[in-house]
C-alpha cells in the first residue's frame, strides 16, 4: 500500500480528526490529532497491517500544551508518519494505546514520569525512572 493510499483511507475515516498535514521531507510526514481521537487512529494503524510503533517522544515547549508525537514505521513505504497530540498543561491526559500497542508501555511510563502525562487505562502506571522519594511536584522535563 502506497503513502497515498493510507492518506487517503485515513482521510477517509478519520478527516474531522487531523489538522496541520505537515512533510518536512521525502521520509516524514507529521500530522496533528484530535486528544479525543488519538487513541482511534492509533488502533487501526495498528490493526492496519501498515504501520508498526517506532517509539513517542514529549516535548513542554513553554506554551499552554506538552506535545506528545506518537512516531510509525509506513511498511511498504520508506516513510515514518508522527502523530501530534497537543495536551494541555492543565488538565494533562490522554488514552493509553498500550492495549493495542504494548511496546508503548515503557514509553507511556516515562512521559508520565519526565512531563506528567497522565494515560488513562495503562495497565502499570508506576514508576519507570524517577526514584521513590522523589519530592518535587513538577516533573523534571517541565518547564513551568
Amino acid at each position: 500500500m502506497s503513502w497515498k493510499e493510507i492518506e487517503k483511507e485515513l482521510m477517509g475515516r478519520f478527516a474531522n480528526d487531523f489538522s496541520g498535514w505537515n512533510r518536512p521531507g521525502d521520509r516524514r510526514i507529521r500530522v496533528r490529532v484530535k486528544s479525543e481521537s488519538f487513541s482511534a487512529v492509533a488502533r487501526f494503524l495498528a490493526g492496519s497491517g501498515q504501520a508498526r510503533f517506532i517509539t513517542a517522544t514529549a516535548m513542554d515547549t513553554l506554551g499552554a500544551f506538552i506535545e506528545v508525537w506518537y512516531h510509525f514505521d509506513l511498511f511498504q513505504t520508506p516513510q515514518v508518519l508522527s502523530l501530534l497530540v497537543l495536551v494541555p498543561k492543565s488538565d494533562p491526559r490522554l488514552p493509553s494505546i498500550t492495549s493495542v500497542l504494548p511496546g508503548a508501555d515503557r514509553i507511556e511510563r516515562e512521559i508520565t514520569e519526565m512531563f506528567g502525562v497522565r494515560f488513562e487505562g495503562h495497565p502499570r502506571p508506576g514508576r519507570l525512572l524517577l526514584p521513590e522519594g522523589w519530592s518535587r511536584t513538577v516533573p523534571p522535563m517541565r518547564k513551568d
